[in-house]
């Protein structure tokens, strides 16, 4: 059963590597855990530095296969009935359906204990011209959607879907990115009052610039495509007319008035 508050210890990750216990473990020292744990972190950061190929062949069915446009990732898989629990602590990265694994870089603080997630992805429309003059009644054209990037969200409290009680922490989003090959925790705006023990059902996470802005809000606040579409287009046109009157040589001061 997954624990949120569960986690192993770093001695504990550094044995599952194959490398011996910090001597922090074996004998007591005078500078405290907070030495320890430092010299141990950056022992685990010299054992999967980004960009690594590794030497072996992984067996995909013990992981999660995540495919993008531009590569795959593969993810520890805990078996589970519902096939949805992590284990950040094991990832690869290759180029689309090969065998070539490195480790993708990381950035941000990642979990180490077994995470239950939904999977969201963030598609790109790709509009593919056919020249085929053979066939004349074929369609000019196909939209093919390309996955660029996936969005992991968190079980909030790592409860199943089926619980009557199940709602997503919107406060921890893990972004897996194809272009640079990179899984980051996403930094999350909350615009919703009540701190941690709020009620999480009436809230809203809005993904915005690509993939890169993200924000919680209330339900209420919520817009409709249109309300977006149109004021995407607003923003634009405004920043395409300012650009515009900055090729007068007064812009600046008139644009106070």
């Amino acid at each position: 059963m997954l624990d949120e508050g569960a986690d192993k210890t770093a001695e504990e990750l550094l044995l599952g590597f194959g490398l011996p216990p910090p001597a922090s473990a074996a004998a007591p020292v005078e500078a405290g855990p907070e030495a320890a744990d430092g010299a141990t972190e950056d022992r685990l950061e010299s054992v999967v530095a980004a960009g690594t190929v590794v030497e072996y062949k992984i067996n995909e069915d013990e992981f999660h296969k995540i495919s993008l446009h531009e590569c795959d990732f593969f993810i520890r898989k805990v078996p589970d009935p519902d096939d949805n629990v992590y284990d950040f602590r094991e990832m690869y990265v290759t180029p689309p359906d090969t065998d070539v694994y490195s480790i993708p870089k990381v950035i941000g603080k990642m979990p180490k204990q077994n995470t239950r997630c939904n999977l969201g992805k963030w598609n790109e429309i790709v509009l593919v011209r056919s020249n085929d003059r053979n066939n004349p009644r074929e369609a000019m054209g196909r939209n093919e959607f390309h996955a660029l990037k996936v969005f992991l969200i968190k079980h909030y409290r790592n409860r199943r879907m089926e619980a009557p009680n199940f709602v997503l922490n919107f406060e921890k989003v893990f972004v897996l990115d194809g272009a640079t090959k990179s899984i980051r925790k996403a930094k999350v705006k909350i615009e919703v009052p009540g701190g941690k023990d709020r009620d999480r059902s009436k809230e809203i996470l809005t993904i915005r610039d690509g993939g890169k802005t993200f924000t919680i809000i209330p339900q209420e606040k919520r817009k409709s495509p249109d309300e977006v579409i149109a004021e995407f287009e607003w923003k634009r046109s405004r920043e395409e007319f300012e650009k515009y009157l900055r090729t007068f040589r007064d812009f600046e001061t008139s644009n106070w008035f």
